[in-house]
Formats: structure tokens, C-alpha cells, sequence
């Protein structure tokens, strides 16, 4: 047994170091603590739970092999297309984060901690939510002008971004300065929450899943908390997601089917003109629907890495997802390996039997992959929590059948 001392000390670097570390793109005022270099938080964080793994226990993200395999042909193929592109730069991150979760995130792979997890996203999101509505009544937040802020370094995305002018009141929530007008209305008819992101999909790639999350937990008032301030950070995209999920729950009996049926539904929908249809007076609606009708017209996309990559037509069609800006930059090999991984995260989730799992895995795999990163600390955090499940049930079923 632990004594109270090491767990107390464990809990705060999960909330000082690792919290922060898997919300690295995401939320982005959180960027602040480590002077937006992830290299010194990612230290600290290896130093740290190394020490725990020292004293604690297995690897057990090591112990799979399977695991051990995916991630293995990822990144040799991601070497590959990293030598034939000559940089090497996404290679070493995802190296990084992938080294991470193989032996330092299961320190924190037990129910505990993604409590913990739940309920700090939770307070932020409630200190973020009191601010918005007494700075949306008393317009005060325009004297926290990024310009005018001191720990943010000049490389923070709040300073390189061109788009929208911030004013971050306190360090606990983001106001669009220059655009509160139609085009960045919540589905309330109120100005988008942007949380503390730079922008409403970021926040809402990390409060949509941990909805689910807190769900499984029967954390009602957490969730609750959540998605309000979902409904006020969602246009359209965040909830289409969970109509999908909540699809999957209600007839998760036929779900093998219901994924066959959205891919067939899918190339139906260029095929017979529908998404064209869909094209109204919405500026964020045809953003949408141009972007989908852009990847029907791509050039073809080689098996390994394309040199011409940034000549590409329609190239900012990728910026809405990760698996077709990997796919165009280092070939179909490296999005199979890709998929391969979001693969056996789904196939972790459907040996749990659980419904509300299987709804984690696949809001947790379309809203990510929406938000433009393609393996980051907070996809690898989901997967050691459907891991840890998969692990739990597993425990169970031999129990029962006396296997242990």
C-alpha cells in the first residue's frame, strides 16, 4: 500500500503536469504554463512518471502486442515518408507522444484519474462559463487584449493567429475580440464559447467526449455542466457528432451494420447530389460542405509521401481532418497505418459490450479528427481510458469463467 504522502503527490502531477500535457493544442491557455513549448512539460513529465513506474507497476501498454504492432508500423512508415520528405519534425512528436503512452500514461490508467480528469475539465468549464456570461453583460474582457498580456510568449497561437483578435480575461477564458457578430453564433443564437481555446472546435474536441465520459461514470452533474457549455461552443459540427453516437446507443444491437450503412451513405451522398443540396446562405454551412466536396475531387494521392504535398489543389481542405491532411502529406500506406490504430481502438471498445464505450470511441475519433491533429497526447489519453476498460472487463470475464 502507498501511503497517503505518494498519492497526494501523484494526484498533483497528474493535475500540474499531465493534465496540461494532454490538453497541449487543445486548450490552449494551458500553453501558458510551459511558455508553449511542450519539450519542458513533456520533461518534467518524464522525469516524474518514471520515478512512479519505478516504484509502481508493469507496463502494461507493453504487455500487448497488438498495441505494440500498430504503433510500430506507424511510425515506421512515418520514417520512411519522413526520409523521402527530407524533415523530420512530426516524426520526433510523434515518436514522443507515442513513447508516452507506452510507458508513462497507464501511471494514470486506473478509473481514479480519469475521474479526476473529468471533474477538472468540469471546473474550468464552470469558472470559463461565469466569466463568459458577466463579460457578455459588462463587455469589460476588451482590456485583456492579447497584446497586452504578459505570459503569453510571441509564439503562442493566441499572438500567430490571423483570424480572430483575443482578449483572454484572467487566463480562464477566450473572447474572438474582432467577430462576436452572426457568422460565430452558438446554436443558442449566443456568441460561441471558445473556452480556453483558440478557437469553439478545439474546446469542444475535449468537452464533447468527456460528456460520454461522465456518463460512464454516472457523473450526471458534470455532464450537465459539460454540455451547456457544449451548447454554447457548438454551430453544428460537435452536435451532428453525438446525433452519430446517439444513433450507435439506441441500436448498438445492429452496430456493425449502422457502420457499413454511414460509409455506403457517405459516397451515396456526392453520387446523388445531396451535399450540393445542402449549400444555403450559411457561411459556416458551405464552409463545411465545400471542404466535404473538395476531398471527392482531390488529385491522386500517392502510397508513400507526396514532395509535392504543399502545391496540392484544394490543400486547405485539410485543415478540417487529420486523416486527410496525413493522407495527402505521406500517402495511403501511412493512413492505413493511421486507421489501423483507430481500428483496434474500436475493436478495445466493442469487447467491452458497453454501449456508452462504443459512443466514447466513435464521437472521440470523428470530433478529434476534425480539430486537425493526427495522434495528439489527448487521442492517446482516450485510448488508455478505453484500454483501461478493456482491461477491467477482460479481469472480469476470467473471473467468471475461472480463468484466474
Amino acid at each position: 500500500m502507498k501511503n497517503n504522502s505518494y498519492l497526494i503527490l501523484k494526484t498533483l502531477i497528474f493535475i500540474l503536469v499531465f493534465f496540461p500535457f494532454i490538453m497541449h493544442i487543445y486548450w490552449g491557455i494551458f500553453d501558458i504554463y510551459y511558455a508553449n513549448n511542450v519539450m519542458y512539460i513533456w520533461i518534467f513529465l518524464l522525469f516524474f512518471l518514471l520515478f512512479f513506474k519505478y516504484i509502481e507497476s508493469d507496463f502494461e501498454f507493453i504487455k500487448n502486442k497488438e498495441i505494440l504492432y500498430i504503433f510500430a508500423i506507424f511510425l515506421v512508415l512515418f520514417l520512411v515518408n519522413s526520409y523521402i520528405l527530407g524533415e523530420y519534425k512530426d516524426l520526433m512528436k510523434y515518436s514522443a507522444y507515442i513513447f508516452s503512452l507506452l510507458f508513462l500514461f497507464n501511471v494514470f490508467m486506473q478509473n481514479k484519474y480519469f475521474k479526476l480528469y473529468i471533474n477538472i475539465v468540469t471546473f474550468f468549464t464552470f469558472t470559463a462559463l461565469i466569466l463568459y456570461f458577466y463579460y457578455l453583460l459588462f463587455p469589460a474582457p476588451f482590456s485583456f487584449i492579447v497584446d497586452n498580456l504578459s505570459l503569453l510568449t510571441l509564439d503562442s497561437s493566441f499572438v500567430t493567429r490571423e483570424d480572430w483578435d483575443y482578449s483572454i480575461p484572467y487566463y480562464l477564458l477566450v473572447f474572438p475580440v474582432n467577430d462576436l457578430g452572426a457568422n460565430q453564433l452558438s446554436i443558442l443564437g449566443l456568441p460561441r464559447f471558445f473556452g480556453m481555446s483558440t478557437e469553439p472546435t478545439l474546446y469542444s474536441a475535449v468537452v464533447l467526449p468527456t460528456i460520454i465520459m461522465a456518463l460512464y461514470f454516472k457523473k450526471y452533474f458534470q455532464a450537465l455542466i459539460l454540455f451547456f457549455g457544449l451548447l454554447l461552443a457548438s454551430s453544428m459540427g460537435s452536435f451532428l457528432f453525438g446525433i452519430i453516437g446517439y444513433i450507435f446507443y439506441v441500436f448498438y444491437r445492429y452496430k456493425l451494420s449502422l457502420f457499413y450503412v454511414l460509409i455506403v451513405l457517405f459516397f451515396l451522398g456526392k453520387s446523388t447530389g445531396f451535399y450540393e443540396s445542402l449549400l444555403s446562405d450559411s457561411p459556416r454551412m458551405n464552409f463545411y460542405i465545400e471542404g466535404l466536396l473538395n476531398l471527392f475531387s482531390l488529385q491522386s494521392i500517392s502510397l508513400f509521401a507526396n514532395t509535392g504535398y504543399e502545391n496540392l489543389q484544394n490543400i486547405d481542405s485539410a485543415r478540417i481532418s487529420s486523416l486527410i491532411r496525413i493522407t495527402l502529406k505521406y500517402g495511403l500506406l501511412q493512413a492505413a497505418s493511421y486507421l489501423l490504430i483507430f481500428y483496434v481502438y474500436i475493436k478495445f471498445t466493442l469487447t467491452t459490450k458497453s454501449k456508452l464505450l462504443l459512443v466514447f470511441s466513435i464521437v472521440s475519433l470523428l470530433i478529434l479528427d476534425k480539430s486537425g491533429e493526427s495522434l495528439s497526447p489527448l487521442f492517446l489519453f482516450y485510448f488508455s481510458f478505453i484500454y483501461s476498460q478493456y482491461l477491467i472487463f477482460k479481469k472480469s470475464l476470467d473471473k467468471k469463467t475461472g480463468l484466474c
